[in-house]
């Protein structure tokens, strides 16, 4: 095959100039004029007018919270240009252990997506950290190492510093064992600066997703770290960083791009790395300088740039054709040597595979709930009360430890829809607790009814947040129905759900169904009241406990202090 007629986008020598590339099998085998390797028999890619990139790369991607299966997050991923992913499982292995991330590995292998694998620790470590109890699937320290040595591991994602910082003896040999074997460390340093970052940068953590200030991404860079710039559904990182960057005049070679937690609709209608490439251009950067992050860059991060991150012989030919370098808006794809998106047709055969009970089988509530169970009991005698609150703000994980004083009817705390103040609850979906977890919150603007979600961080379990302690029951009893999913609930009804019945976490349906039933949630979300537009089902999941990302959550038995590491009281004395 050959492309001709493009302008190649270099990115080792930062250039742009008029190329063709002929592709052998998987590989490329010449760049610039190639015309001795056109015969009658060559497929030629007509990509005049147009720019050759290398394929996309993200650094750091949960599949899981995409909600997809893996061949339709396939098809969102190729249409955007994305051609190779760092990928954990960390959710699937999270409800069904490793047999649920082998499954995930080896179905969007079936793709023409390139995998990357990372050995999933979130999967493994939970929120055990904080001295919270793990799931009954939960990978043993024995399968992490074990997954290392798979022959896809490209080294390990995300372990949060504070194993390091207390030098847990598995954590610092398992970063051993790894950079021993030539492999990568990707971090996960929220808020962690001076020299406990320095500490984790020294026992092997080469990247940082979390910085979300020019500050915290300096700091990273010169430490020697690779700083993967953010644009998620729940944070939104990426214009404040290049801004950032562009004003001090900041060397870009240490950054590259990667979604976290990007929900699908955003990916299929907004876009993947080309939306970043788009915001960054935006921003001010210099549109070469942001390909660089998308390839090369994240390519060197994870210790692949031999094979890709750039359109040179002998590299794999993972290829995408942008109109331009400021929309780019993307016109074909080549993935592995093969057209696989042209023209806003997906070429690539990609066909879902039968899902067996096992991944369907994973909700299971305890017993029957109660409106019993969704009520919060004032102290006796009191007709108002300071309580503690969970303060959500739009594009952030982020939640804010707040105190608000409320009034007390009828000897209970509940809604208080004028200060935009509700009642969140948590149950746990694996069976090992009775009830519900109670808290309040404020930042989500519903004014009636109930949005429910099975996703959520590290919990992963039934959460909801209503103005309604009836319709709260309901979309938790849908939810449980489902086998997961997300639920917006009024007046005693089911006004729009999105079943998610692959691990509780994952849809079963096409990309176009799923679509569909996506906007419609959005839609009723909208109508209740919800005025949060960056993700606001993520911004919903980040309010469970997830790790040492701050400040107060709620986990299957109420509000829960991250600094403190421990459960705590709605209401102060």
């Amino acid at each position: 095959m050959v492309v001709r007629g493009g302008r190649l986008v270099d990115v080792h020598t930062a250039q742009v100039y008029a190329a063709d590339v002929a592709v052998k099998g998987e590989r490329i085998a010449a760049v610039g004029k190639v015309e001795g390797a056109i015969g009658a028999d060559t497929e030629v890619l007509d990509a005049s007018g147009r720019f050759i990139c290398p394929g996309f790369i993200d650094t750091h991607q949960h599949s899981y919270e995409a909600h997809l299966n893996m061949t339709e997050y396939a098809r969102v991923l190729l249409e955007h240009g994305t051609t190779t992913v760092s990928e954990a499982f960390y959710g699937m292995g999270f409800v069904s252990g490793v047999r649920g991330v082998r499954e995930s590995l080896d179905e969007l292998r079936r793709t023409p997506v390139r995998v990357l694998f990372m050995v999933p620790i979130l999967a493994y470590l939970q929120n055990r950290e904080l001295g919270l109890p793990v799931t009954p699937c939960c990978p043993t320290a024995d399968e992490l190492i074990e997954m290392l040595d798979w022959p896809e591991c490209r080294g390990l994602e995300e372990p949060p510093y504070i194993p390091i910082l207390e030098k847990d003896p598995f954590f610092l040999d398992l970063f051993e064992r790894t950079v021993a074997g030539g492999k990568v460390v990707t971090g996960h340093g929220c808020g962690l600066s001076g020299p406990e970052l320095q500490a984790y940068a020294a026992a092997g953590a080469s990247s940082d997703h979390e910085a979300v200030t020019a500050v915290e991404a300096l700091e990273r860079a010169r430490l020697g770290m690779w700083v993967s710039m953010r644009e998620g559904s729940g944070a939104s990182n990426v214009r404040q960083l290049v801004e950032a960057l562009v004003e001090n005049k900041v060397d870009s070679r240490s950054f590259c791009f990667c979604g976290d937690e990007a929900e699908f609709l955003r990916l299929h209608r907004q876009g993947h790395l080309d939306y970043c490439l788009r915001l960054a251009v935006g921003a001010g950067a210099d549109p070469v300088k942001a390909v660089q992050a998308a390839t090369i860059n994240a390519a060197s991060l994870l210790g692949v740039d031999k094979d890709i991150g750039s359109v040179a012989p002998g590299k794999l030919a993972d290829m995408v054709i942008v109109d331009d370098l400021a929309g780019f808006n993307v016109f074909a794809v080549i993935a592995a040597g093969r057209p696989v998106w042209h023209d806003r047709r997906m070429l690539a055969s990609l066909r879902r595979p039968d899902y067996a009970d096992w991944m369907r089988e994973t909700v299971k509530v305890r017993r029957e709930l109660t409106l019993q169970d969704l009520r919060i009991p004032a102290p006796p005698g009191r007709s108002r009360v300071m309580v503690r609150v969970i303060g959500v703000t739009d594009g952030s994980l982020i939640s804010d430890d707040l105190r608000i004083e409320v009034e007390v009817k009828s000897g209970e705390i509940g809604q208080d829809t004028s200060q935009d103040l509700l009642k969140a609850a948590m149950v746990d979906r694996f069976g090992r607790f009775e009830g519900a977890g109670l808290g309040l919150i404020r930042g989500f603007g519903l004014k009636r009814g109930a949005v429910g979600t099975s996703y959520n961080g590290l919990c992963q379990n039934l959460l909801v947040v209503g103005a309604d302690d009836r319709d709260m029951l309901l979309a938790l009893e849908r939810m449980a129905a489902l086998g997961g999913g997300f639920v917006v609930v009024a007046g005693g009804k089911v006004l729009a759900e999105l079943p998610l019945p692959l691990y509780g976490l994952l849809t079963d349906l096409s990309l176009e169904e799923a679509t569909a039933r996506m906007e419609s949630v959005y839609r009723a979300m909208r109508g209740l009241g919800c005025g949060l537009s960056k993700g606001p089902l993520h911004t919903l999941a980040f309010t469970g406990v997830c790790g040492e990302i701050g400040h107060l959550k709620i986990g299957h038995a109420g509000l829960f202090d991250v600094a403190a590491r421990r459960f705590a009281p709605i209401v102060i004395d």
